[in-house]
């Protein structure tokens, strides 16, 4: 049974929490609610001493919904003990000081929960989901501050219209988005990742010749460089180094990815067009997976922190590095996330099989490294996925 922690703000307890531990103890969720300091009382300390009271929940699988000054203290408090968080839901959250005329006593306490940099750094580090609910109407915290807030900690924007501060005052009782961010996303879109997400082909060819010069071998060609990707080490290995022995042309490979991953970290790479868009409007419906047959997970990772899109995926899997093949690691993704339906997006002809094994459908990305193949669908370009996703979850 998963535990959910809610964390109320202010004023205490908002109606809407009352709604969210009656539906999520529908679907046997373990709903915490604890009471936390309010109004005059607030203090960090107040609040710590109560997250401790329930330390043994936080954790990997831990989903935690906070609401207004409930969001920082919270932020605060995992940050300080380097806790690791599953999925975080912030409601009406802020990192920055504000003021309200006439609300002292609310400016005072606002001042005690400003985030500095590395508690926000930490937040993105240690949560692996984070969703920021925020409304346009919000008679408390700017606007500005709200967006800010999403930024800071690079969650999944959700502005909504016209549900206030989402507190007491706010007259909300229900907030099924809530719900549905916590429980229905059972479909998934897996990526495979290069020709499908971005490109490296430059950085990689500078890369794997600065190795290659280094030991005074022979040059690979950009052709060559292009027709690996979506390939695992091994194969790769081979057609790098077709006159070594194996076991020497992966100790290259390893040297190789090592230098790759530096570069890209350094320089990033291609990020096809309006990825980001197509991302935000797929995450609104499913759960989104990169399944790449890398050997490093810091390549994928490298990927993450040079784009800013890891806040959009629910986890990656380098599959070479886990010695499965990447049908495989499509497979794990289902098993591990009990998916119901799922597609997989690639460029290739490894990425077709791999999904053919796993038995789920196939979008080719033809403007990736493939050839065009006969494959019933496709995309020519990023913003053609929406459409033809809607397809397959009907």
């Amino acid at each position: 049974m998963k535990n959910i922690l809610l964390i109320h703000g202010f004023n205490g307890l908002p109606e809407i929490f009352k709604y969210f531990k009656e539906e999520l103890e529908k679907l046997n969720y373990n709903v915490i609610m604890p009471d936390f300091p309010i109004r005059e009382n607030i203090t960090v300390e107040g609040y710590f001493e109560v997250f401790e009271k329930y330390r043994e929940c936080f954790s990997e699988d831990l989903i935690v919904v906070a609401h207004s000054i409930g969001n920082p203290m919270f932020l605060k408090y995992i940050s300080k003990n380097k806790f690791k968080i599953g999925t975080y839901i912030s409601l009406a959250g802020f990192s920055k000081e504000f003021f309200n005329k006439g609300k002292d006593v609310l400016n005072e306490k606002v001042k005690l929960t400003i985030l500095t940099d590395e508690e926000l750094n930490n937040a993105k580090e240690l949560i692996k989901i984070r969703f920021s609910i925020y409304s346009d109407s919000d008679h408390l915290v700017p606007l500005e501050l709200l967006e800010q807030f999403c930024k800071d900690i690079n969650s999944v924007s959700i502005p909504m219209k016209d549900i206030g501060h989402m507190g007491k005052k706010s007259g909300l009782v229900k907030l099924p988005k809530v719900i549905e961010l916590i429980t229905n996303k059972k479909d998934a879109i897996i990526f495979d990742l290069d020709g499908t997400l971005w490109e490296v082909t430059d950085e990689t060819y500078k890369s794997v010749n600065e190795v290659i010069k280094k030991h005074n071998l022979k040059e690979v060609n950009i052709n060559t460089i292009r027709s690996v990707f979506g390939l695992n080490k091994f194969e790769v290995a081979k057609l790098y180094f077709p006159y070594l022995e194996l076991e020497e042309s992966l100790e290259l490979m390893n040297e190789i990815s090592a230098v790759t991953i530096r570069n890209i970290r350094e320089h990033g790479g291609n990020i096809y067009t309006n990825l980001e868009n197509v991302l935000k409007k797929l995450i609104e419906k499913y759960q989104l997976f990169i399944v790449s047959n890398t050997g490093h997970k810091e390549y994928i990772e490298a990927f993450f922190i040079t784009s800013g899109l890891s806040k959009y995926f629910t986890d990656y899997i380098a599959a070479s590095q886990l010695n499965i093949s990447k049908a495989d690691g499509i497979k794990k993704v289902i098993l591990d996330y009990d998916i119901e339906k799922a597609v997989y997006v690639g460029d290739t002809k490894k990425d077709m099989e791999a999904s053919n094994e796993a038995n789920i459908p196939f979008i080719q990305a033809r403007y990736g490294f493939g050839d065009n193949l006969e494959t019933k669908y496709y995309i020519n370009s990023v913003e053609e996925l929406p459409k033809i996703i809607e397809k397959f979850f009907i």
